[in-house]
């Protein structure tokens, strides 16, 4: 369930969270959006820490807005002391249940069906849980710590500083939220008032074989579509520029052709938002064997993480120093952005075999779109450890805005005059 800035187009879960202040009344006891942001996403950094799962019950009213009362004040009866009760539109609340997995969370569910169902009251229910993967992420970890080492789920931890921010109820859209399932999940409706009775026998059942009930994947909302604002200025800049560069492109495409056997653009599938691969494409600066003779060079690896870079690499060629130096090489990606496949500021997508080895906080600089540029660029590029390097994606996740995507790009020509960390 998307969590973003409030500054950018609203994902699913930011505009369920999104409320003015007229709509709380009479629920001040429930969690207002900005406590429901700070609350998912504390416990999204404890599991990707400390490996297991959290789950979250989402409750539609059925009928007028007024069961979300009576709804919301058995719900807190229900709940335990540190679980997260939230409000996420009119008729919607959401529940946060730490430690519980999605078996766990449909028995906490059918038990709030069964009670309600007594009360009369009808509601709709969908179980999302975060990672759905779980079990295997689990099993990765104690299979890490059985090896004394630390590349288990959570290692080397980002310690939940780089968490984006909560939503402003003040830029909250007006018109009710929309709530759009991520999964395979379905509605579930409570009995009706002459069927209370049979209400336990019905709890006991669904207890029975709630392994085989919908859950939906928080992961997946968790990815972030480009506003419309930035989509547009998106196309009208890199449009602009492939115009106006295209006696460059020309050029440069003439020497690397006369200069080196082989194609003049190297495209590579890249992780873009969410992972999704796409063709990442730059002027080759490499022989055409680059690849093939990357394994050989694994010892002389200079950086840490799941990169790979070689400041002197003898793989790339003459022209290519220069257009890496020069930053000429990655003109092409403006075609990216004008397709659609990365943005103008956004982390650099990167490539899909360093995702397989991204512990899961690191996965964070996936939710949003792939850019051109970002804090890393203007930081030193290849200086910056890939720590530190993941850190500032997420940094920039916090922080985006016009004005800050405006001082990046600034910075960026300067970066791009000097060269420095470019190789």
């Amino acid at each position: 369930m998307s969590l973003r800035s409030a500054r950018s187009r609203p994902g699913i879960l930011s505009r369920l969270l999104r409320l003015h202040d007229n709509e709380t009344r009479g629920l001040d006891f429930v969690r207002s959006a900005s406590e429901m942001e700070r609350a998912f996403q504390a416990e999204r950094a404890r599991v990707e820490r400390k490996g297991g799962v959290f789950s979250m019950v989402v409750l539609e009213s059925i009928g007028d807005e007024s069961a979300t009362l009576p709804l919301a004040r058995m719900l807190e009866e229900r709940i335990r002391i540190y679980d997260h009760l939230g409000r996420l539109d009119a008729k919607r609340l959401a529940v946060v249940l730490p430690d519980t997995d999605p078996e766990g969370a449909w028995i906490f569910a059918d038990d709030v069906l069964a009670r309600l169902g007594k009360r009369g009251l009808r509601v709709n229910c969908e179980v999302y849980a975060y990672p759905l993967d779980w079990r295997n992420r689990t099993q990765d970890q104690q299979d890490g710590e059985s090896r004394g080492d630390q590349s288990g789920f959570g290692s080397g931890g980002d310690q939940g500083t780089n968490a984006r921010p909560g939503f402003r109820e003040k830029d909250a859209p007006a018109a009710r939220a929309e709530f759009r399932a991520l999964g395979p999940t379905d509605s579930v409706a409570t009995p009706s008032k002459g069927e209370a009775d049979h209400a336990d026998e019905r709890l006991a059942d669904l207890k029975d074989r709630n392994g085989d009930r919908p859950v939906g994947d928080l992961e997946v909302g968790l990815i972030e579509d480009l506003s419309v604002r930035r989509r547009i200025i998106d196309v009208l800049v890199s449009g602009f520029v492939l115009t106006l560069a295209s006696p460059v492109l020309l050029t440069v495409a003439l020497l690397v052709k006369l200069t080196s056997p082989g194609p003049v653009f190297f495209i590579q599938n890249r992780a873009g938002r969410g992972g999704r691969p796409f063709p990442f494409i730059k002027f080759r600066s490499m022989y055409i064997d680059a690849e093939e003779r990357r394994a050989a060079l694994e010892a002389s690896n200079e950086k840490d993480g799941p990169i790979f870079k070689i400041k002197k690499d003898p793989r790339i060629t003459p022209l290519g120093r220069f257009l890496r130096k020069s930053s000429l090489d990655e003109i092409p990606q403006f075609l990216n952005v004008f397709r659609g496949d990365m943005t103008l500021i956004g982390p650099r997508p990167p490539r899909l075999d360093e995702v397989e080895k991204y512990e899961a906080w690191q996965r964070r600089r996936l939710d949003i779109t792939g850019g051109l540029t970002c804090i890393w660029q203007v930081s030193g590029r290849s200086e910056v450890g890939f720590d530190d390097w993941v850190r500032m994606d997420l940094e920039y996740q916090r922080k985006r805005s016009t004005r800050f995507d405006l001082g990046l790009l600034w910075r960026t020509v300067g970066a791009v005059v000097t060269g420095r960390g470019a190789y």
